[in-house]
């Protein structure tokens, strides 16, 4: 593959106080804080029902339906404050006891576990899609379907309006090492600041249709974006050129990039395509890995495990599969009976914990395939799923309005 042109860098790229980041790898309106928008603890809904522990140790038996039974909720905790769907869900890195939430009610709301009390954050006209904390502090990066990148502080003040997309935001991603934040948009761009100043760092252009997904990698120096146009780009942060282009129908994605992950020696990334496609990229050698086969439908997420040599997919399809690295075949193929929207890794060990359209998250063991446990609350369809750092929880929104809180 040639390499591409330049994608545009602008005022403020490249700034000294940034780049040992990539080297080594505050517009204000303010949160609404009035005891309106104080959740009295009861708001935090405790259950103690333990009808899930029977399933520990037993893999499922037979598809679910579509919609759990009334009546059982395994959540230690509900989240009711958001008028429409849950669209996004994040766990604080730095903080076990915050978590935010973002919906269709063009809100995002900031959550301490702990007292119960919640935090609205006013400044969106449209459906918050994306909310992500930062990696070093309890700094919240907001995303939205009207164009608008906003950084809250860990008290929920707003810190900056960042300026840049003209259209939907689909995703935002913060700088493993520092307080720099990307966000991909439906107008082909992705764009780089620094959210601890509100200055635009870099600008990245190229791909021919909305930018989908995208990262930095875990060890700073470079990201990649994702694309509906089918292509996988890697990026040089400091000059906003395009390293390579990973296309082509034959040995790539035919159709839009859905997800990726990136592996923490920052030399593999992991795509899933509305194709059904999952192909594993190396970025050493500018090659396509493996083209990994066994989605019927479009692939919705992936993920890399940071324990194992091992990959996830999950699909339209109502599976999970489970690849070996070693050998480029599946391992196990867990069954769903509806469709994987989103799933992650367990931090410390080789568990794989998957949300699905009917409301269920499960927590599968990768050794054996096996479903250890199966989280019921949710009425309707999951649409974001989060874990804390610890890995001791998991944190769901949903079409049901509700964000939830199940234990590990």
């Amino acid at each position: 593959m040639e390499e591409d042109a330049p994608g545009g860098g602008g005022p403020g790229a490249g700034e000294e106080e940034e780049e040992a980041w990539f080297e080594e790898g505050d517009g204000e309106v303010v949160a609404d804080l009035d005891s309106d928008d104080d959740v009295p603890d009861d708001d935090l809904e405790d259950d103690d029902d333990e009808d899930g522990d029977a399933a520990m140790g037993a893999a499922e038996a037979g598809p679910p339906p579509a919609v759990p039974p009334p009546g059982r909720d395994d959540a230690a905790a509900s989240l009711a404050r958001h008028g429409d769907p849950v669209y996004a869900v994040a766990w604080s890195r730095t903080n076990a006891d915050l978590v935010a939430t973002g919906g269709g009610d063009d809100r995002a709301f900031l959550w301490e576990l702990g007292s119960g009390r919640a935090v609205a954050l006013e400044g969106h006209t449209d459906s918050v899609a994306c909310v992500a904390f930062s990696h070093v502090s309890a700094a919240l990066a907001t995303g939205g379907m009207d164009g608008k990148v906003l950084v809250w502080d860990g008290a929920g003040r707003l810190q900056h309006k960042l300026e840049g997309p003209n259209d939907a935001v689909e995703w935002v991603a913060w700088h493993p090492k520092g307080e720099v934040l990307l966000a991909g948009s439906t107008d082909y761009t992705t764009w780089m600041w620094s959210a601890s100043s509100g200055t635009y760092m870099q600008m990245f252009g190229g791909h021919g249709g909305p930018v989908t997904c995208g990262a930095f990698l875990p060890d700073g120096k470079s990201l990649v974006t994702g694309s509906a146009d089918g292509t996988l780009k890697w990026w040089d942060p400091r000059t906003a050129q395009c390293t390579h282009t990973f296309e082509g129908d034959f040995e790539f994605h035919e159709q839009m990039l859905t997800a990726l992950d990136c592996h923490p020696d920052s030399n593999l990334v992991l795509t899933g395509g509305a194709d059904g496609r999952v192909c594993l990229v190396n970025l050493a050698n500018r090659k396509v890995a493996a083209k990994l086969q066994g989605h019927a439908d479009g692939v919705e997420a992936v993920g890399l495990c940071g324990t194992l040599p091992l990959a996830a997919s999950g699909g339209l399809d109502g599976k999970a599969f489970v690849w070996d690295l070693h050998t480029l075949q599946p391992r196990y193929a867990l069954e769903h009976g509806a469709a994987v929207i989103k799933l992650r890794w367990h931090p410390a060990q080789p568990l794989l914990l998957t949300a699905a359209l009917d409301g269920r998250v499960r927590v599968w063991d990768a050794r054996n395939g096996a479903c250890l446990r199966t989280f019921e609350g949710h009425t309707m369809a999951i649409l974001d799923m989060a874990v804390s750092a610890a890995g001791d929880g998991i944190l769901t929104g949903s079409d049901d309005k509700l964000a939830k809180v199940f234990k590990l």
